[in-house]
């Protein structure tokens, strides 16, 4: 044997990646999409080639910031920036990824020098089945990573046809870390409830398709998603009919993903089809097999449960249906039935498993009973079928009679679980006794049974085997010995932290949602992120995989996440944080700074957020200049076709801030700030970030302060965009996949708090996910560090009990969100940051409202005060929306301030001026104004209360400057959409005038200053208004 093939068979034996020839160039066998990492290229063509047409993502890493600056500059002219990206380092070990990050890594290690990454490292941030080509000693090689040999995938709702739901990943448990992120953050759909499968390197699931905005939605079509299972990268979507079902009950075990293929049923009322999982494209469809009938408007509880009860497991080149009471095998190649099994009679199979060569199918001899998610059947027999023939191998009715959810295969045996009915027949309780039987695969023969009639409790019963135990019900119930049936233990699985979920398994552990129950010790409870209702988390690849919640009632990271359990990041020493730039010697004033009263310096106006300039607003609306500045391609497919449906953004482009002659705004996925002339919109200069920038950039006493969801606060001179310092408030950099572009795994927003002469900063997306929410407390000029703390929620705190009544406790979560001031200090949704007490120290404030604003009670959680503290629903009279992200472009809850719910507001020094749909007060709608007493409390009765037009209205944006409030709406009225500019006065809500608008803008879109109105459209056109001539 040759020394080579010697080599290879040791490297193949081992699992380990070997190394062949290769070029920089050669993509032979690359992956077609997904995250490309590149380090030591310096060429702007090769990263564009490397793009793929806009179907991978490409993170340059370079030596210097001089090489950074001109690739960055080719890349912006070149128009693809955002698709690619660059980043400066001295030091490339460690890599600054999240592990198994990236499909292809290309690395000139002989461009880098000493700089360059060690072999370890980059396998470390290559994803399994990932490819490395990389140059060392001027010669190219090529490594493929194998799979992990302790993951596992989720193929099925319940895992395998073997129907037990519970997976070998030994490297998935108790989360800590985000690893991606993918919206939408809520939806309410019952194709969400088919819940998400994972396989092959791919994690699939159905989406309805809908636009998010103030108290409204607006539905789209229902989607089949595929997305990389490692980073979240989008890979292809698909239109597909409607899920049937209502929404508590839809064809969740009709989805597996097996062998490059996914089983679906793309049309309705059409048969199962075999989509290859890379492409989209349908391989085969299965017309001799079961199909559903075309969704329309299904009664739930009016319906027969068999009209959509339906099963699909594929295994060995087979596919099993079970549907309308028959059991169907058909070849998994052809689509050609090889038998079909019915029980006869009036009776029918109601539930199949497979194992040992034989399908176990749940026999009733009536109509299936409703129940929530999940039907269920008054079992008569349970049978078993030679899987060759189709023939009744064996046929037993030893069990306690009762109804039966599910019954699973595990190890040659066959669990059957019946409970005893609250309900009567044909309606199942939530609550009742349970018997279990315990079936030899092999000949039926009852191995034991457990009569004493064990309660469990949930909306549906679950049953699965992990580790010698037997394990049923839901939120409360029991476990078996497997051997004997033995009573172990009875068991509380909790339920709010995760909502309604079924029970699943991992190697140690049972989990319901994110609570992990070990077998030994105490119930863990990570609060990061909950599912929609009844689907729960899915473990595979070492992660835990979660849909977005149905509602926004907590303060989840709330989407398509992907967590890790990981240990805390090492952070960045703060001595090593700030990087002095080339203007740094000239930032500092002469004299303490002032706002002009004529300037809209930050996001939403100031420091209340209140959207008020003392100056005028324009006398007359001409428009003036418009520039495109940004916007996306709806032709666009791939990573574009992410960002559109990004809500991390308000759009392609921000709102504006305008101060000094100049108007600023950021192109979001672009990662550059501009400043134009407000007089023309020429470009006075940009500047490209490490990635995007969600809001303007605050103005300051000549300086211009933005942060990037790179992790970094930058500071520039604002007359020439030159840098003067960059802070690095991320835990440490880490990049992470969101939406299709890396961001940090600690982001900050682009809108930085100057407050009281000092920038205030947060990093971070939730308090209990990846050590918390990071706050710094920085001068200005120089970037110096004056105070930090943190927002921080211990993971392993009891969370079994949320906070009711618009109350919060210590323990409770946050997300990020923009920090706003009030006449009591700095807050960050309900935290103190800096008020009556020492710099930095977070104070936990309390309070709840009485029904119809009957009364006001407030509290000071921590400390005792003389003064009373007013804390009002979500927010401590500030201004913040109740969104997860306030500066995202979807709004659907709308702002709060003290107990008001509005769409928009207005807060100046004595009124309160809001947007209200009724939610608040039915008795008065439109915009509505309210007098504020000293300390800062709304009225209970109206000044005044201005109609708003009849039709469904979305305040997309408003501004109050002189004596002029100023609404950007979107109107619809039979079929068309209207956009316009209304303006009232604010005296006594009269309309002074309307102007048509050329389209919706943005979230928050309007600024105001000296005399002109700057507004930014959703298209990615600036546009300003103001009086001709003037």
């Amino acid at each position: 044997m040759t020394r080579l093939l010697r080599i290879a068979l040791v490297l193949w034996l081992t699992g380990a990646a070997l190394p062949a020839p290769a070029d920089e160039h050669g993509d032979d066998g690359d992956p077609p999409s997904g995250i490309c990492v590149a380090l030591g290229l310096e060429d702007a063509a090769r990263l564009q080639q490397l793009t793929r047409g806009g179907r991978t993502l490409v993170h340059a890493r370079v030596a210097s910031a001089a090489a950074r600056d001109e690739l960055r500059a080719e890349i912006q002219r070149r128009g693809f920036y955002g698709l690619a990206s660059v980043e400066a380092g001295d030091s490339f070990d460690p890599l600054p990824y999240a592990d198994n990050l990236a499909n292809l890594v290309v690395a000139d290690l002989d461009a880098l020098g000493r700089s360059a990454p060690a072999a370890t490292e980059i396998q470390r941030v290559l994803a399994p089945g990932g490819v490395a080509r990389v140059r060392k000693g001027g010669a190219w090689t090529r490594t493929v990573k194998p799979a992990a040999t302790e993951t596992d995938q989720w193929t099925h709702w319940d895992y395998g046809p073997a129907g037990n739901a519970v997976s070998r990943d030994r490297q998935a448990g108790p989360t800590t870390a985000l690893r991606w992120y993918a919206g939408p953050s809520t939806s309410d759909n019952a194709s969400d409830k088919v819940g998400m499968r994972i396989a092959d390197g791919r994690i699939v699931y159905l989406l309805r398709e809908f636009e998010m905005s103030q108290f409204g939605r607006r539905q789209g079509p229902c989607l089949l998603v595929v997305r990389d299972a490692f980073n979240g990268t989008l890979l292809w979507r698909r239109p597909i009919d409607d899920v049937g079902g209502r929404g508590d009950d839809p064809a969740r075990f009709a989805l597996t993903v097996v062998g490059g293929r996914i089983y679906a049923f793309p049309k309705a009322g059409g048969p199962l089809e075999a989509i290859d999982l890379n492409t989209g494209r349908t391989l085969v469809r299965y017309e001799q097999g079961a199909a559903p009938p075309p969704y329309e408007k299904h009664r739930f509880w009016q319906d027969p449960a068999e009209k959509f009860h339906l099963i699909v497991r594929v295994f060995d080149g087979k596919v099993l249906q079970c549907y309308r009471g028959a059991v169907h095998l058909l070849d998994e190649k052809t689509g050609r039935t090889l038998w079909t099994w019915s029980p006869g009679g009036q009776a029918q199979a109601f539930w199949v498993v497979v194992g040992e060569g034989k399908v176990f199918a749940a026999v009733t001899d009536g109509p299936l009973a409703k129940a929530r998610s999940s039907p269920a059947c008054r079992l008569s027999s349970v049978a078993a079928l030679d899987l060759a023939t189709g023939r009744p191998a064996w046929r037993s009715s030893d069990f306690r009679a009762g109804f039966l959810f599910r019954m699973v295969y595990h190890d040659g045996s066959v669990i059957v679980p019946t409970f005893e009915n609250e309900k009567g027949r044909d309606k199942i309780g939530y609550a009742g006794t349970y018997a279990v039987a315990c079936l030899e695969a092999g000949g039926g023969k009852t191995r034991w049974r457990s009569d004493e009639g064990h309660s469990a409790h949930g909306h549906y019963q679950v049953v699965l085997v992990r580790e010698g135990k037997v394990y049923v019900g839901n939120q409360r119930g029991f476990s078996l010995d497997l051997a004997t049936g033995k009573f172990l233990a009875k068991h509380d699985w909790g339920q709010y932290d995760t909502g309604c979920a079924d029970l699943r398994g991992l190697p140690g552990y049972t989990f319901y949602g994110l609570t992990f129950i070990p077998d030994t010790g105490a119930k863990i409870t990570r609060g990061q992120a909950r599912s929609r209702c009844d689907v729960g988390v899915f473990p595979a690849y070492g992660l835990m995989y979660a849909n977005p919640s149905g509602c926004l009632c907590s303060n989840f990271v709330n989407g398509y996440v992907a967590l890790a359990a990981e240990p805390p990041a090492e952070p960045v020493a703060d001595e090593n944080r700030l990087t002095r730039g080339p203007a740094y010697a000239a930032a500092a004033p002469d004299a303490p700074p002032r706002w002009g009263r004529d300037d809209w310096p930050m996001h939403l106006a100031g420091p209340t957020r209140g959207c008020v300039v003392a100056g005028p607003a324009p006398d007359r609306m001409d428009l003036l200049w418009s520039v495109r500045v940004g916007g996306w391609n709806p032709a666009d497919e791939g990573l574009p076709a992410d960002w559109r449906d990004s809500e991390q953004v308000p759009g392609p482009i921000t709102a504006a801030t305008a101060a000094g002659g100049k108007v600023f705004l950021a192109v979001c996925d672009a990662h550059r700030l501009e400043a134009r002339d407000a007089n023309s919109g020429k470009l006075a200069w940009s500047f490209t970030a490490g990635a995007r920038i969600d809001s303007p950039p605050t103005l300051y006493g000549g300086l211009c302060l933005f942060g990037s969801r790179d992790g970094y606060v930058h500071c520039l001179r604002a007359d020439d965009g030159k840098p003067v310092w960059r802070f690095l408030a991320a835990v440490r950099p880490k990049y992470i996949c969101v939406q299709g572009q890396l961001e940090s795994a600690w982001p900050v927003h682009g809108s930085v708090m100057v407050y009281e002469g000092k920038a205030v900063v947060t990093a971070g997306r939730q308090s209990a996910t990846d050590g918390g929410i990071q706050v710094y407390c920085l001068d200005p000029f120089s970037g110096r560090l004056e105070w930090k703390t943190r927002i921080w929620t211990d993971p392993d705190a009891d969370r079994s009990v949320e906070p009711r009544n618009n109350s919060y406790q210590p323990d409770a979560r946050r997300t990020q969100n923009l920090l706003v001031a009030s006449r009591r200090g700095l807050y960050h949704t309900i935290d103190l940051l800096k008020g009556r007490y020492g710099p930095g120290e977070l104070v936990e404030l309390v309070g709840r409202t009485a029904s119809n604003r009957g009364g006001w009670v407030t509290s000071d959680r921590q400390k005792p005060s003389a003064r009373e503290i007013t804390v009002l629903w979500a927010n401590s009279n500030g201004f913040l929306s109740r969104r997860l992200d306030s500066v995202g472009r979807n709004d659907e809850r709308g702002g709060y301030y003290s107990d008001l719910i509005g769409e928009k507001f207005l807060l100046a020094d004595d009124r309160v001026y809001f947007v209200c749909n009724g939610m608040w007060n039915r008795k008065h709608r439109g915009l509505i104004a309210l007098a504020l007493d000293d300390e800062g409390r709304p009225a209970r009765e109206p000044l005044w209360t201005a109609k708003m037009p009849a039709d469904r209205t979305i305040v997309h944006a408003a501004a109050l400057a002189g004596e002029k409030i100023l609404l950007a709406v979107e109107t619809q009225h039979a079929g068309k959409t209207v956009c316009s500019l209304r303006v009232h006065h604010i005296a006594d809500g009269r309309l002074l005038a309307e102007h048509p608008l050329p389209g919706p803008p943005v979230r928050d879109a309007l600024a105001i200053a000296n005399g002109r109105l700057f507004l930014a459209g959703q298209d990615g056109t600036l546009y300003c208004y103001g009086a001709a001539g003037r």
